[in-house]
């Protein structure tokens, strides 16, 4: 590439600067950018184009300034389809434990940042904006003809793979800034709120849960040999676990012996995608392996089932097992936590599900024994206090009264025995 001179002579031009000419047979400017040569060869030119002179010489300038502050320059060409592509197979593997569930969920993510129907991965990186993240993403909430609308988590999800990838990029030098951080998650409708149990409710649904294990004895046939929960729901409600933590459970993660007892949560129940079979698996985050105190109720609650588990002869290292010893099928538990609220009385009991007595464990901490929100965040292992505030706070089912009575309230929850 040359330009003149002030007297009139051609020279070379010097690799960042950038020509711009009109190209009529397609009715744009156009801007061409010379690159520094790349292991003694020379690079093919960037090319730029737009409606008007000014379009192209913004789009220059931004290239100069990556050259500038050693960034790739991104061809013309190149499309967030590419750059998802290259993440997968270069950083993709390497960042953190991405095993079971955990990659499955990323996979399936992707999946849909990819496809050729609905993705989103053909727009051009360099043009990428907030707005094209938005449409895709309001497009998976309400799609057109006959497409499956996804949910809240979904596109949770999608958005967090995107700025995982975007943010490799602009590591890389690829991109200069992640415009998926300047997106806002899309209103849905259809989402059902996370909901807590009142500190009352917890205290009937404990209160019921024996009667409920008994009663589903009774309906388990001639063995009678139905796996007891209820301690399983102590552990949830006033310890925090997550269902996949607390079914993954062993009775060598119980230690009686100490100062009140210590719980170490070290796995998490898990499908493996590919045998469709069940398996004990790595917890959700590291901080989510944790050695934590045993509440006094919590323990005779584990103390008294495992009296029952070694009176059924059932030779296993789990906590909570099915009839044969083996692993807990999770709709399995879903299904009697239903039941279990229709008998304690809860409103709504088709709809709960065992995970809300995580949230309700982090609503009683801070409204009830008057935690502060970081430490609740500590109980439920969170990586920053932000996931508490933003997902476990349910201030909607705050006591009206506070300090002393509501801890009177609910000191049946604490004192109820364990069988």
């Amino acid at each position: 590439m040359t330009r003149a001179n002030e007297g009139g002579t051609r020279v070379r031009r010097d690799y960042g600067e950038g020509s711009i000419f009109y190209e009529e047979s397609r009715a744009r400017y156009v801007g061409l950018l010379s690159l520094p040569k790349k292991d003694g060869k020379a690079q093919p030119r960037r090319k730029f184009t737009g409606k008007t002179r000014q379009e192209v010489v913004r789009k220059l300038r931004e290239a100069k300034r990556d050259l500038e502050d050693g960034r790739a320059v991104a061809k013309a060409r190149d499309t967030l389809g590419d750059l998802l592509k290259e993440w997968q197979q270069r950083d993709y593997p390497l960042t953190r434990a991405r095993t079971g569930n955990t990659k499955a969920g990323y996979d399936w993510a992707l999946a849909h940042l990819m496809d050729e129907r609905t993705g989103i991965a053909g727009v051009k990186l360099r043009e990428l904006t907030a707005d094209d993240i938005e449409g895709f993403l309001s497009g998976k909430i309400k799609p057109s003809g006959n497409g499956r609308p996804l949910g809240h988590r979904s596109i949770v999800q999608i958005l967090r793979v995107l700025r995982t990838a975007l943010q490799w990029g602009k590591r890389s030098g690829k991109v200069r800034a992640n415009v998926a951080d300047d997106v806002l998650v899309p209103e849905d409708g259809g989402r059902r709120p996370s909901k807590a149990f009142k500190p009352e409710e917890v205290t009937a649904l404990l209160s019921a849960a024996a009667d409920a294990d008994q009663e589903a004895m009774q309906h388990s046939g001639s063995s009678g040999r139905a796996t007891r929960l209820e301690a399983a729901w102590y552990v949830m409600a006033l310890m925090g676990l997550r269902p996949g933590e607390c079914f993954a459970l062993r009775w060598s993660d119980i230690d009686e012996k100490s100062d009140g007892g210590i719980l170490t949560v070290s796995g998490s129940l898990v499908r493996d995608q590919k045998t469709n079979t069940l398996k004990i698996g790595p917890t959700k985050t590291a901080k989510s392996r944790s050695r934590m105190d045993i509440p006094e109720p919590v323990l005779d609650a584990l103390r008294a089932h495992r009296k029952w588990q070694m009176s059924t002869g059932i030779g296993t290292d789990l906590v909570f097992s099915n009839e044969t010893g083996g692993l807990l099928d999770p709709s399995a538990v879903r299904r009697r936590f239903k039941k279990l609220c229709a008998k304690a009385g809860v409103g709504d009991a088709e709809k709960r599900h065992p995970h809300e007595l995580r949230h309700s464990c982090a609503t009683i901490l801070e409204y009830i024994y008057g935690l502060p929100a970081p430490q609740v965040a500590d109980v439920l292992r969170h990586t920053d206090v932000h996931t508490y505030l933003r997902v476990y706070r349910h201030s909607e089912i705050r006591p009206s009264v506070g300090g002393a009575l509501g801890m009177a309230a609910l000191a049946p929850v604490r004192e109820l025995p364990g069988a």
